[in-house]
């Protein structure tokens, strides 16, 4: 399984081809070749045919890949998913925090159902994560969800505003670890959860990013 296939250097898309056609590969330092036989599962949210003639993907390897295409629609196409999607998340993330939430207020399945969802799954994923992290109660309400702009807003103690697009403001009372935490996680919904492109925005290497996030994990606190 090979996420955002499209993301990959041209240097890295000649290697996968030839694994792809020849079935074989040497190691790092190896010089002996290893039979290998695989079916590849690739994604992308990118328009792939047009990313080829950017000339940004090899097109000898984008017809190979390209055998058995999928085509799922983005959450603003099936809305009727968006609840599910949301107690599921609830669930998720409340055992992952070890918080007793119940549910959300009703308002606020209306408000996420009317929003466009730019960054799709991912996104909302993370707008519900954020929400739990940051509450107190046993019900997420519509203040949590202050929807506008190019994408969701933070909950209240970690929230955009309107001004500059992108400056966020925080509450007093939260530690430098969750400012830290909810800007990496705000930078990975800007980018769609491309760690590659969130860690190129940060200043940071990719290695940076993931070992931040195991941290975060060690100590507690969910990641994406």
């Amino acid at each position: 399984m090979l996420d955002e296939i499209s993301e990959i250097d041209i240097a890295l898309q000649a290697k996968l081809l030839r694994v792809l056609q020849e079935k074989e590969f040497e190691r790092v330092g190896g010089v002996n070749s290893i039979a290998v036989d695989v079916r590849i599962v690739a994604t992308t949210n990118r328009d792939l045919e047009k990313t080829v003639q950017e000339g940004k993907f090899r097109e000898d390897l984008y017809y190979r890949l390209h055998v058995v295409p999928l085509q799922l629609p983005a959450l603003r196409e099936k809305k009727s998913d968006i609840p599910c999607l949301m107690d599921y998340f609830l669930h998720k993330f409340a055992i992952e925090n070890n918080k007793k939430i119940s549910g959300f207020e009703q308002s606020v399945y209306e408000k996420l159902k009317s929003y466009p969802w730019p960054g799709n799954v991912r996104e909302l994923e993370n707008t519900i994560e954020r929400a739990i992290v940051l509450s107190n109660g046993e019900l997420l309400l519509d203040e949590y969800f202050n929807v506008g702009y190019t994408h969701m807003k933070m909950p209240p103690a970690v929230q955009n505003k309107k001004g500059e697009e992108g400056t966020l403001f925080f509450k007093e009372g939260i530690t430098l670890a969750e400012i830290e935490k909810h800007y990496l996680l705000h930078m990975l919904t800007h980018c769609n959860g491309n760690k590659t492109k969130a860690a190129h925005i940060l200043d940071i290497s990719v290695r940076t990013l993931r070992n931040k996030l195991d941290e975060y994990e060690k100590m507690g606190l969910a990641t994406v």
